[in-house]
């Protein structure tokens, strides 16, 4: 018999991300378009901050309290979320720019503006403020003990 270590919220987490992944990578191989590979830049680091955040869904499952292992899931999704939001911002648009026109001109950067990629930036830097916080915490903590 076969036993499961890892919490069931934590396998659906990683779960949903690798069929994510798969239907993003069918899309784009679907597509034809050259270009179209760049636009799996930014979903990659998304989906690689939530693969970190399943690891605090399986600490939070074994009842663990918040220590060094949350503080590393928290600042690797943090640090994801923030290299998407760049791709998805900065690179994504000027590579699919210099794809367009052959690698011929490049004046200035194109960026994307959104209000998602933004928003995504901003909890990005959300997570690693906290979890900068929570290890600071828990460090005052220990003095006392």
């Amino acid at each position: 018999m076969i036993e499961i270590r890892q919490p069931v919220s934590a396998l659906v987490v990683r779960g949903a991300v690798l069929l994510a992944a798969a239907g993003l990578v069918a899309k784009q191989a679907v597509s034809g378009d050259g270009s179209a590979w760049t636009l799996l830049i930014a979903p990659a680091f998304y989906l690689s901050a939530m693969w970190a955040l399943s690891g605090v869904f399986a600490q939070v499952d074994r009842g663990v309290a918040f220590g060094p292992a949350m503080v590393t899931a928290l600042r690797l999704a943090g640090y994801a979320l923030l290299a998407g939001a760049f791709a998805a911002v900065i690179l994504q648009p000027s590579l699919i720019h210099l794809i367009a026109n052959g690698f011929t001109e490049m004046r200035g950067v194109r960026l994307d503006w959104s209000v998602a990629n933004l928003m995504l930036a901003l909890l990005g830097f959300t997570l690693f403020l906290i979890a900068r916080r929570g290890a600071d915490l828990k460090a005052r903590l220990e003095e006392f003990v």
